[in-house]
């Protein structure tokens, strides 16, 4: 689910430049706005730790998959760079919601604490198997196959979450 998740993260995020440009969006707005974007995601962990345990891990967890899978299909369909910058930080916020709680179900799961450790290789697979996946298939059908992949990965995560 960790890794999945993460796969699905930033694949998505490895290509907005490649999705901006595609829509002919000033590159220095997106250069900027992918700075931004690591502020939101960093801001979605900080509000993790705010909510703390009060809702558990796994029903914000779906949630935060929910909202992402919402986010592609606006970033698909965004008509100007306002609603593709939106849609790009709420991705990414609940990115940064949602990688925390996936790791702590990991760590509550884990009553001899040894495959919690397996958390930090799952984020660091996810990070070198999902650009090159989803640019894959970007490339092999298009932008709207990328983006149909992305959100059944995600929501494989949290399938595989629930077992």
């Amino acid at each position: 689910s960790v890794l999945l998740f993460f796969a699905a993260a930033s694949g998505m995020w490895a290509f907005l430049e490649r999705i901006g440009a595609h829509r002919s969006f000033d590159q220095s707005w997106i250069g900027d706005l992918l700075g931004f974007t690591l502020i939101t995601a960093t801001a979605g962990s900080l509000f993790t730790a705010w909510i703390g345990d009060r809702f558990g891990n796994r029903l914000p967890f779906f949630a935060s998959v929910s909202i992402f899978i919402i986010s592609i299909a606006m970033l698909s369909g965004s008509p100007n760079f306002a609603a593709f910058a939106g849609a790009a930080l709420i991705m990414t916020f609940v990115v940064g919601v949602g990688l925390p709680l996936v790791v702590a179900e990991v760590a509550a799961r884990d009553a001899d604490n040894r495959y919690v450790v397996m958390t930090v290789p799952a984020v660091g697979l996810g990070a070198m198997i999902g650009p090159p996946l989803f640019g894959f298939l970007t490339e092999g059908g298009g932008v709207t196959v990328s983006f149909v992949a992305c959100a059944g990965v995600a929501a494989l995560s949290a399938t595989l979450l629930r077992g």
